[in-house]
């Protein structure tokens, strides 16, 4: 049982660099390292951000198995959501960008448990951006009650890439990088990690770019009177697709891949969790 609990504790939070969606248990494709070339960011210098509110459908899957442990099984997670952008002018070239989700469904099946859990159906403004011509800000906004579920705020800002920028400065960046530090909880272990992204326009189409993401997380506590620590790494590749002029993607697709090492009190179980997400805007065609 104990386990049981860690493993949904490690494919939640995990899920803040790729979260979840499906069950049976699933085998997911490796992701494999993109091509790029010699990217050029300037041609991404058109995108501007429309005022209004724009909506998106999130689907996630996450898979986590213990390497050679005798008593885990598979666990996977099922994330749906829908996400509701709202974009509003504060000058003619400052904008103010607030994220919020409704509709969550949250499902477990192998080692995660499926009843007597209930989860949010909604969380309200749980990303607020402000982007202006020269500089760019975004902020998460979630309860410390609500930490477990901070992988929602890992999702609505792979929606805002706070380093593209418009103008001059866009056209002398050739990679576009930019560092988020999170917070979060499960199981009694509180856990902290920081994730470096960076984005490259695709070669031969200015319209996507591939992103890469490095998370390393760590974390402890107690679970009853054993210790837990938790640390780990995950590697996140996918690509952003614009339509038009709109700096909002149309559509986001990931797959990551990493190891949650959990320590509980003198036991050691190494997970491999594998995930994949989408994230389409309404309307957005396939």
């Amino acid at each position: 049982m104990r386990r049981q609990l860690l493993l949904l504790g490690s494919a939640v939070i995990v899920s803040s660099a790729c979260p979840s969606s499906t069950v049976p248990p699933i085998s997911l494709p490796t992701p494999s390292t993109p091509e790029i070339g010699n990217p050029d960011v300037s041609t991404l210098s058109h995108l501007r951000l429309t005022p209004g509110v724009h909506r998106y459908r999130l689907s996630q899957t996450t898979e986590a198995a213990g390497d050679g442990a005798t008593d885990t099984i598979p666990g996977t997670v099922t994330t749906t959501a829908a996400i509701q952008v709202t974009v509003r002018n504060e000058t003619d070239s400052t904008f103010l960008v607030t994220i919020s989700f409704d509709s969550i469904a949250i499902s477990g099946g192998g080692a995660v448990p499926t009843r007597g859990i209930r989860h949010p159906t909604v969380l309200d403004s749980v990303v607020r951006a402000r982007f202006s011509p020269s500089h760019n800000t975004v902020e998460s906004h979630l309860p410390d009650s609500l930490c477990a579920y901070s992988q929602f705020t890992a999702v609505g800002r792979q929606l805002l890439l706070p380093e593209l920028l418009s103008g001059p400065v866009a056209s002398t960046r050739a990679v576009l990088r930019d560092t988020t530090t999170y917070h979060s909880c499960r199981a009694g272990t509180r856990i902290g990690g920081r994730t470096i992204r960076e984005s490259r326009t695709r070669p031969g189409n200015s319209g996507q770019l591939e992103i890469t993401q490095e998370t390393e997380l760590h974390g402890a506590g107690l679970l009853r009177r054993d210790s837990v620590l938790v640390r780990g790494s995950i590697t996140t590749r996918g690509t952003v697709s614009f339509e038009s002029t709109d700096r909002l993607p149309a559509f986001v697709q990931t797959q990551s891949d990493g190891t949650i090492e959990v320590r509980l009190g003198s036991s050691v179980t190494t997970f491999r969790q594998r995930s994949s997400q989408e994230i389409r805007r309404v309307g957005a065609q396939p």
